[in-house]
């Protein structure tokens, strides 16, 4: 229900959804994607490199989907579509993820939010749970 859009969203860039298996299978990841304006390009496979928990299978996977609205930057050419990288904390998203983020889709303006952030990370405006929410941009969104 929440709602993306012009408010958070500049009309050129890239969004990067994190994501389960299951919510692939069901389809609901892409179904956000695209309420939200975007259109999926791409999947990249964090490798957790130990297994977890799961009810079919134990997931050792997350997801995240590469969406794009208008005709952001992306630089993908030398980008694989997994990585191998440790858990952290509950939730938390590891760094190297984040390389591959600011790479892949760099940001002329500077501007990145992180809304379900987990910790502030540099270069990042972060909103979420679990920490205060930063400033938004002039135009009061980000790319």
């Amino acid at each position: 229900a929440m709602k993306v859009g012009e408010s958070l969203a500049a009309p050129d860039c890239a969004l990067w959804l994190w994501t389960t298996n299951a919510f692939l299978i069901d389809g609901s990841a892409a179904r956000v994607v695209r309420e939200w304006g975007f259109e999926p390009k791409g999947l990249l496979t964090w490798d957790k490199e130990h297994w977890g928990g799961g009810h079919y299978l134990r997931g050792q996977t997350e997801h995240v989907i590469l969406a794009i609205r208008g005709r952001p930057l992306v630089q993908g050419e030398s980008t694989a579509s997994v990585f191998r990288a440790k858990r952290g904390a509950h939730s938390e998203k590891p760094d190297e993820a984040y390389a591959i983020f600011e790479r892949t889709t760099p940001a002329p303006d500077g501007s990145r939010l992180d809304l379900f952030a987990c910790k502030t990370r540099k270069g990042w405006f972060a909103s979420g749970a679990e920490v205060t929410a930063a400033a938004p941009s002039k135009r009061g969104r980000v790319a």
